[in-house]
């Protein structure tokens, strides 16, 4: 029972760590936009939700 629990356990780390370094793309990704494009700020706030 033990060794499922840590299972579990490692891998919500690893989609903690996916999903931090997902929205780090995101983030990058609308700066771009932001800076090649000039997007309005509710825009690049619609692709952050």
């Amino acid at each position: 029972m033990r060794l499922l629990e840590d299972k579990r356990q490692k891998r919500r780390i690893r989609e903690y760590r996916v999903q931090q370094q997902d929205n780090a793309q995101i983030e990058q990704f609308l700066d771009v936009l932001w800076l090649e494009r000039n997007l309005a700020e509710n825009t690049l706030v619609s692709y952050r939700l």
